[in-house]
């Protein structure tokens, strides 16, 4: 049996990374409170970004992404997270926007 592989629905390119950058997200909560989370990135494009962490992520919830590499800081909302069957998940985020100014340190 022959099957056609599905077309590729990605409008860009994305990068794997080999050595994973840790990223820090801190979620955007209207009401003021903040959570940070550490995170790895898995792979990286100019529309979004998969990251692995211990916490499930809500599903279009927003948040600041602080990354250790010489990436600019973004904001990006959840578009899934799943379970890896281990104690680890990983989710896709989508950027809202090209860049954001990074935080300044406290």
């Amino acid at each position: 049996m022959v099957t056609q592989s599905q077309p590729e629905r990605r409008v860009r390119r994305r990068n794997n990374q080999a050595n994973p950058p840790a990223v820090h997200l801190t979620r955007l909560d209207p009401d003021g409170r903040s959570q940070r989370l550490p995170a790895e990135i898995l792979d990286i494009s100019d529309t979004g970004i998969k990251i692995q962490l211990r916490a499930a992520l809500e599903r279009g919830a927003l948040y600041s992404l602080e990354t250790s590499a010489a990436l600019p800081a973004r904001q990006a909302r959840v578009v899934w997270c799943r379970s890896n069957f281990s104690s680890l998940f990983h989710a896709g985020l989508a950027f809202l926007e090209k860049t954001v100014p990074a935080a300044e340190p406290a």
